[in-house]
């Protein structure tokens, strides 16, 4: 089912694409790219709701604090504080490297959730 919405997901043969399950991110990598391989910044949702109606995504949080706990989430919009922060500062830059971004790809592919 979908964090968001509730609705469920379907991944069946003919089943059009925006009902199949896709990652969505609490805070998006545009925003806070630090945040992108974060277990806790992800949820299931739909690909139409991820894409099309990305206004929703705060609607994920109660989800985010069943799944995860509200210490997980606390400490997700701390670190979305400081890295915030280190962008407006030009500690860090505005968009992700392009080594970072495939060292992060690299990492997401060895990750397993338990």
């Amino acid at each position: 089912f979908c964090w968001i919405t509730g609705n469920r997901l379907f991944k069946q043969k003919g089943i059009n694409r925006l009902w199949n399950p896709h990652v969505s991110h609490y805070y998006a990598k545009s925003k806070i790219w630090q945040l992108w391989c974060d277990t806790v910044n992800s949820g299931i949702c739909s690909y139409d709701t991820n894409i099309n109606n990305q206004s929703t995504v705060a609607e994920m949080e109660p989800m985010m604090i069943k799944v995860w706990g509200q210490e997980r989430v606390d400490e997700l919009k701390r670190k979305r504080d400081i890295y915030d922060l280190r962008i407006k500062t030009g500690q860090d830059p505005r968009f992700p490297p392009i080594d970072w971004m495939l060292s992060m790809i690299e990492e997401c592919k060895k990750m397993k959730i338990e």
